[in-house]
């Protein structure tokens, strides 16, 4: 259910974020925080939440301590969802909170502890933030990805590829290469949009393959019979770029 279909939802929503968590002060832990957080970007909660952002960043030693690496993931991806509707919501406890997001993924992926789906989103989620931390971490954080990419839907590779680019990543041509080679893989079952991200990003990336532009273009022209093809102007975009550069 979406908050703003219901007032009733609505004012749920607040009640759980702005009074039970901060006026009666419940004792939430990191997984009450990630839960808190995704539930309020999956539902389109448009509320403030600067106030629990900041409560939790002054607190993050005792609340995210021991955090898994999935609720990292969602807390992050969903902090980078609700910029995304509505920049400056959320204050700037944000950047504590994604800044030791993202040291604790560098450390839980060493550990082999973080899906695909878990790497693209927190990926996907620091140009949407305006990270701009360690980049070393997201080394490690795309280098997993790599590893991981045959089990990793399309869509996650498209998304880590794009923001490797928005990041202005030192390019590992080898991380890449695994990623668009998992993506090539699958590329029968990708979307058009997925597709020319994909090729959208690699051009940025200065990363170049000839099958692999090869494969990806002649995917994206067999969908141009999609209604969802035709009328984006990104996907023909993503046609010609990839065009000129195969």
């Amino acid at each position: 259910m979406v908050c703003g279909s219901s007032k009733h939802v609505h004012a749920a929503f607040d009640m759980a974020v702005n009074h039970r968590l901060l006026v009666e002060r419940y004792e939430y832990n990191g997984q009450d925080v990630s839960n808190t957080f995704y539930a309020t970007a999956s539902a389109g909660y448009a509320g403030n939440l600067e106030p629990l952002v900041s409560n939790v960043a002054e607190d993050m030693g005792r609340v995210m301590e021991g955090v898994a690496a999935q609720a990292w993931s969602n807390a992050i991806w969903a902090l980078a969802k609700h910029e995304e509707i509505k920049a400056g919501r959320l204050g700037q406890g944000v950047f504590v909170v994604l800044d030791r997001g993202v040291a604790a993924m560098g450390s839980l992926v060493r550990s082999g502890s973080a899906n695909p789906q878990a790497l693209a989103n927190v990926l996907w989620a620091l140009p949407k933030l305006g990270w701009k931390g360690d980049m070393s971490v997201v080394g490690v954080l795309a280098s997993a990805l790599a590893v991981q990419a045959a089990n990793a839907k399309p869509q996650a590779l498209a998304n880590a590829l794009w923001a490797l680019s928005k990041l202005k990543w030192r390019v590992d041509t080898s991380v890449v290469g695994e990623q668009a080679n998992g993506l090539v893989k699958k590329a029968s079952s990708a979307t058009p949009q997925v597709l020319a991200n994909t090729l959208w990003a690699l051009s940025e990336l200065s990363w170049y393959d000839a099958s692999t532009y090869s494969t990806l273009v002649s995917a994206l022209q067999s969908k141009f019979g999609e209604a969802e093809a035709t009328r984006d102007q990104q996907c023909l975009a993503g046609l010609c770029r990839g065009a000129a550069l195969g």
